[in-house]
């Protein structure tokens, strides 16, 4: 618990220093506020996409071959990190947006 907690943190921090460093010249209001949850969440995309395409390109037999009997830390890591944004942008979506699409995108993924 307590790292999915500190990654979260960690998502927060980088939408801050998103926040401060990037759209700058936008005003603030819906767009720009978009523009940085997109930017976070391609900084999250490229973390997760790149490690996957190199452990995909060193481990291929060893993925095929047995995946549900090896277990490694930096791989486990990397699923906390998904979690933790996945944990940030939810508590995001319930702060900073509407209501009722909340509501809705919540509800659907309590149900999947």
């Amino acid at each position: 618990m307590i790292p999915l907690i500190c990654y979260s943190l960690i998502w927060y921090c980088v939408n801050l220093l998103v926040n401060a460093y990037c759209w700058t010249t936008w005003q603030e209001g819906f767009r720009r506020r978009r523009l940085i949850n997109l930017t976070t969440s391609l900084i999250h995309s490229t973390i997760s996409g790149s490690f996957l395409f190199v452990y995909f390109l060193r481990n291929t037999r060893l993925m095929f071959a047995s995946p549900m009997h090896y277990y490694s830390y930096l791989e486990l890591q990397v699923v906390l990190v998904s979690i933790g944004y996945f944990v940030y942008d939810s508590v995001d979506m319930a702060i900073n947006d509407t209501y009722v699409v909340n509501f809705i995108f919540l509800c659907v993924i309590k149900v999947i």
